[in-house]
């Protein structure tokens, strides 16, 4: 838990992992989509570029699952699901559980308008190093690449709906 409460953290901390199970835990994620969930920020330095920190938390998963006797099948798996936070980049569409731990992660979208008003803040806050004009183009750039991901009505409805109930 010390990797979430660095303090260049402000909105990937553990608020944020905490978040995160609970949204697998209410779309029904089984233990390789919450130990990816547990690792998928484990490793996260805002001035990091590319798919850094996912690779390195990804790495950080294998090695740490290893060292606690998972099998490899089982660490691997962790490792995939991790670097899928990435992009949010589900491929397979009969991959449920990239689809959920994607949705998981991504939750925040389909937060109430408080939440995702202090989420919009503390992602702000993570990237205050980054001058106005350049975080706007790269938050654009970013929600208009999760919108290409290929979720359709039916994925959208599934994370919101796995949080209406709750």
């Amino acid at each position: 838990l010390a990797a979430w409460a660095e303090p260049h953290r402000r909105y990937h901390d553990a608020r944020h992992l905490a978040e995160c199970l609970d949204a697998a835990g209410r779309l029904g994620g089984g233990v390789p989509e919450l130990l990816a969930l547990w690792f998928h920020d484990a490793v996260y330095d805002p001035r990091s570029r590319g798919t850094r920190n996912e690779q390195d938390s990804a790495q950080l998963a294998r090695e740490v699952l290893t060292c606690l006797g998972a099998a490899p099948s089982v660490a691997d798996e962790v490792a995939r699901l991790v670097l899928l936070t990435a992009d949010h980049r589900v491929e397979d569409p009969t991959d449920t559980a990239g689809r959920l731990v994607s949705d998981a992660d991504l939750w925040i979208l389909a937060a109430p308008p408080g939440r995702y008003a202090s989420y919009t803040a503390a992602v702000r806050q993570e990237y205050r190093h980054v001058p106005g004009v350049l975080f706007r183009r790269g938050r654009r750039t970013v929600l208009e690449g999760l919108l290409a991901t290929g979720k359709d009505d039916e994925q959208r409805n599934y994370i919101r709906n796995g949080f209406e109930a709750g």
